[in-house]
């Protein structure tokens, strides 16, 4: 419309136009300059217009790119956020502007190259390769662009970007100057790591789905296969005496089932839940636990023992904790030797300088060396006399992570196995 009004325009006044305008078209967004101007004939009269047009769209793209350079480095000047600087190469000194001396949080304006590493601690690695480019920027006259980390001297830690642009003496052999700008990129950098976290855990819980999947299908399935098989042959069974027998199996089975689903819904409360900061009585909990396991088959033959050093009071979130002991208790029960005259499970607990360390040492079957990598992982079983479904351990690490905590493992085969878990006090805060 606006190429219309101007050339209806130019035959109604016999003047000439300059314009620019946009056609979308199939292959895209164009952008065009178009020149018009009158042919005057003899005696002043209009005869016709005549005009040039120009496909200006990587211009406008490129006036777009800068206009947005333009708007980014305005707003960083206007947070405060960028600020510039020089190298003086003939006088070995590096001047700063007012808002880069704010950003490093220095007070000089000027400094030698030898001063310069009291702004701050700079990464190692980010310090080797800022040299790297501003040697090469400086070899091929060509500008450098590095990011870099430093601790500054008052302690806090920020990610810069720096560029820099040789200006070289006309014989293209001497430096005259180093200069460019310095901006505070630390949001940016935090916010790449978080989205880096954050796809690290996508490919994390996917992995886990499909393996969850896979073995939730059988682990499901198996005992439900087995009730369905013993419920057929209790239907045709005439012996009336067996029936205990096949109940007994049933109970075996279902109580299988309802272990596997017990351990996917601890698997999924420690996954959404937010953790809880509460008082916990280390010595109490533990006792509840290990009275309620003393009545399984195996623990009957175990002696347990429980030392308690407890020299200050202990936070952390109490479901997660009971999960995590009661796996710790029931594994030592269930993998106990059943060749030993003396099964035994010790217990420690110390509570001292703002964290709680529990060691649960035994002397049963223990794990081999090939396996204890990956007794941690979701679903893996340690060799086919494995009794459980592969979810304990994998629930234990997973639990202790949420409470900011590790576990370390030492076990020999045949000898026996012992768990520390290492957990820090967790005390609520104000708000809480």
């Amino acid at each position: 419309v606006r190429v219309f009004r101007a050339l209806r325009k130019a035959v109604e006044d016999a003047q000439g136009f300059d314009i620019d305008f946009r056609i979308d078209r199939e292959d895209g967004l164009r952008h065009f300059n178009f020149i018009c101007r009158p042919e005057i004939g003899e005696g002043g009269v209009f005869e016709r217009l005549y005009g040039i047009l120009f496909d200006i769209t990587e211009r406008k793209e490129a006036e777009l790119q800068l206009i947005n350079s333009e708007n980014q480095l305005k707003a960083a000047q206007q947070l405060g956020k960028m600020g510039s600087w020089e190298f003086l190469p003939d006088e070995q000194k590096v001047v700063l502007s007012e808002e880069v001396q704010w950003l490093l949080q220095f007070d000089k304006e000027e400094l030698t190259i030898d001063q310069w590493r009291q702004i701050g601690e700079v990464d190692a690695q980010d310090w080797t390769m800022l040299k790297q480019d501003i040697a090469t920027a400086i070899e091929k006259n060509k500008p450098h662009n590095t990011d870099f980390k430093v601790t500054l001297t008052t302690g806090e830690t920020r990610y810069f970007n720096v560029t820099g642009e040789p200006l070289m003496h006309k014989s293209g052999h001497r430096l005259i100057k180093l200069y460019g700008t310095l901006m505070d990129i630390t949001d940016r950098k935090e916010a790449e790591y978080e989205l880096r976290v954050s796809n690290e855990q996508l490919v994390k819980t996917n992995a886990e789905l499909d393996r969850f999947v896979y073995s939730a299908s059988h682990d499901l399935r198996a005992p439900m296969v087995s009730v369905l098989g013993l419920i057929n042959l209790a239907n045709m069974e005439t012996d009336i005496s067996k029936m205990g027998d096949y109940l007994a199996l049933m109970e075996r089975s279902v109580r299988k089932l309802d272990t596997f689903v017990q351990e996917i819904i601890h698997y999924s409360r420690n996954s959404r839940l937010e953790v809880k900061r509460e008082p916990i009585n280390l010595e109490k909990l533990i006792r509840e636990v290990m009275d309620d396991l003393q009545f399984m088959d195996e623990a009957k033959a175990v002696a347990s023992t429980l030392e308690v050093d407890i020299q200050e009071d202990f936070y952390t979130d109490l479901n997660r904790l009971s999960v995590v002991i009661n796996n710790m208790i029931n594994n030592a029960y269930r993998y106990s030797s059943p060749h030993r005259r003396d099964p035994y499970l010790k217990v420690k607990v110390q509570v001292a300088n703002g964290q709680a360390v529990l060691t649960f040492e035994d002397n049963g079957q223990g794990i081999g060396q090939d396996h204890l990598d990956s007794i941690f992982k979701m679903f893996y079983r340690a060799s086919e006399n494995s009794k459980g479904s592969g979810l304990g351990l994998y629930i234990v690490k997973e639990s202790i992570e949420k409470l900011q905590g590790k576990v370390d493992v030492e076990s020999t085969l045949g000898l026996g196995t012992t768990f520390t878990i290492t957990l820090p006090s967790l005390p609520p805060t104000e708000t809480e």
